[in-house]
């Protein structure tokens, strides 16, 4: 079968806001998520901790481009690049809070030391951090704060 002509060739009469289906600031989730992916270059580490985390197994890299405001602009000053940990630390802790993470890593320390000596339960320990229960399995997990 023939390759078609227009395969992969870029149209800039219909691109962007020329295009017919653009929404402009009235973009849903995923849609102001693909535009911010195929614009702003990602950097090689997190903007919050400083670590390079890697790529994942079919190349892709492990950062994350994560929404400041909430408001979801088209400006980089809006977006923060965040390592998987990072962002998931932001999106679960930063609302509203004026700092970024509700645990400190002597927190978090304290959580591996208390949990590994069997005494005290997930959720018991949430109650004690003032977190979710899951986001105690995660750290325990190492799924998030890895770094620690």
């Amino acid at each position: 079968m023939p390759i078609p002509w227009n395969k992969g060739k870029k149209y800039p009469q219909v691109t962007g806001s020329k295009n017919p289906k653009w929404k402009g600031d009235k973009v849903g989730y995923s849609g102001i998520h693909k535009w911010v992916y195929n614009h702003f270059l990602k950097p090689n580490k997190c903007e919050h901790c400083g670590r390079n985390p890697g790529f994942s197994k079919n190349g892709t890299t492990l950062l994350q481009w994560a929404n400041k405001s909430g408001k979801y602009l088209r400006k980089l000053s809006d977006w923060l690049c965040l390592c998987i940990s990072c962002h998931a630390l932001k999106d679960n802790y930063n609302q509203g809070e004026k700092h970024f993470h509700k645990l400190t890593e002597k927190q978090v320390l304290k959580i591996h030391k208390f949990y590994k000596t069997g005494k005290h339960s997930q959720r018991q320990l949430a109650k004690k951090f003032n977190v979710t229960h899951t986001t105690i399995g995660r750290i325990i997990r190492k799924q998030i704060w890895t770094h620690i």
